[in-house]
């Protein structure tokens, strides 16, 4: 299970970057019908309700007056299972996932989800919105409580239906989904490899050199100041 927070914003400016990230996620071809053709995300509110083309002025107005604080997250289960799941069950995991964590940590904020089939890996984007900061405050402290939920949460699913999750390609397999995540979302692999390593490095015999290895083959730059850029080039996408 790969959970990562791509940037947030706070102030007048929240509830703009809010509208504009809503329509960055329902651009064309971000999701994939049974039949191959790709066509616009779906996008749910907290009570798993879809939004209609007729809901978004009124939303667009009311995030622009009352949202100061957003923030943007990526939820992405373990290929085997996510890409079994039907978009109504990856929708309800991520649900139960954020419900959780508000529940676990004390906080409480509105959000939306929408799935996504338009790379190798399904998974959700969440977008968290709030009229005070301190709601979406989310430290490494809390980043790590909304990952161990998500993975506790993955693996009760996984063992209902019968899935193995074992690592025994976890290496690719977390070079794959740090590419995936920087190619379609902007967020730099080496900070999901790095995530990767920190809670793989006992369950697998993997070495600094290896992993140092890992990032040359695949041309990545441990730059820091980088880091603090995820996702800073959104396209600026009108909601229809």
């Amino acid at each position: 299970m790969i959970v990562k927070t791509t940037g947030y914003s706070t102030g007048k400016r929240a509830g703009t970057r809010a509208v504009r990230h809503l329509g960055y996620l329902i651009r064309e071809g971000t999701r994939v019908l049974d039949n191959g053709e790709k066509v616009r995300a779906k996008i749910y509110d907290s009570d798993l309700q879809e939004l209609h083309k007729s809901d978004f002025p009124a939303l667009k107005e009311a995030l622009r007056a009352e949202c100061r604080a957003e923030r943007r997250l990526v939820i992405s289960p373990h290929p085997e299972l996510g890409n079994r799941l039907s978009e109504e069950e990856l929708l309800n995991l991520a649900s139960e996932i954020i419900e959780d964590y508000q529940s676990t940590v004390g906080q409480s904020f509105d959000y939306f989800l929408s799935p996504h089939s338009n790379t190798e890996i399904n998974h959700v984007h969440v977008l968290i919105v709030s009229s005070r900061k301190r709601d979406i405050f989310m430290n490494k402290k809390r980043l790590q409580t909304l990952k161990s939920i998500a993975e506790s949460k993955e693996k009760e699913l996984a063992d209902e239906l019968g899935i193995d999750l074992s690592q025994k390609n976890s290496k690719k397999r977390a070079i794959d989904i740090a590419y995936e995540l920087k190619k379609n979302h902007g967020v730099l692999m080496d900070g999901a490899l790095s995530v990767f390593y920190l809670t793989e490095v006992f369950r697998t015999a993997i070495t600094r050199d290896s992993y140092e290895s890992d990032k040359r083959s695949l041309n990545l730059q441990n730059n820091e100041s980088q880091s603090k850029k995820i996702n800073s080039n959104e396209p600026d996408i009108l909601i229809p």
